[in-house]
């Protein structure tokens, strides 16, 4: 995911000491169409200019049946909920990549376009490189 910032400390054997810490740069989001994204950044939605990044800082990490759930707060445009996020890591030796799925209703973030439907699904894809101790 590009302008993915922040820590991701995450240990599956240590999920007590794993969290989460990240922005994203809003100008860096795809929807996977290119209209899309251009709306999805716009004055009445995202507003990228006054609101420039998305944080999910997470207070829980705890295992799942298809994998593992992230527990948190997601700030959007200044509105900041909790927020429970499913998600898998794939171990590919020195790098992975987190994968999650989840539903956001875009009214608690003032994300105020209605011609898209009230529940937005987001999917999440992050490879990260391991660091070394």
């Amino acid at each position: 995911m590009k302008g993915l910032k922040g820590t991701i400390d995450f240990d599956r054997t240590d999920l007590q000491n794993s969290r989460f810490d990240v922005t994203v740069d809003v100008n860096t989001i795809s929807t996977g169409l290119g209209l899309k994204n251009r709306h999805a950044k716009a004055e009445d939605f995202l507003d990228a200019e006054q609101y420039p990044t998305i944080r999910f800082a997470s207070s829980k990490i705890t295992p799942s049946n298809d994998g593992f759930i992230a527990q948190g707060t997601l700030t959007i445009k200044n509105v900041s909920k909790e927020m429970t996020i499913p998600f898998t890591f794939d171990d590919t030796g020195s790098e992975g990549v987190f994968r999650g799925n989840f539903k956001l209703n875009r009214k608690d973030y003032n994300l105020e376009k209605n011609r898209i439907g009230e529940v937005i699904d987001v999917e999440l894809v992050v490879p990260v490189i391991k660091r070394s101790y």
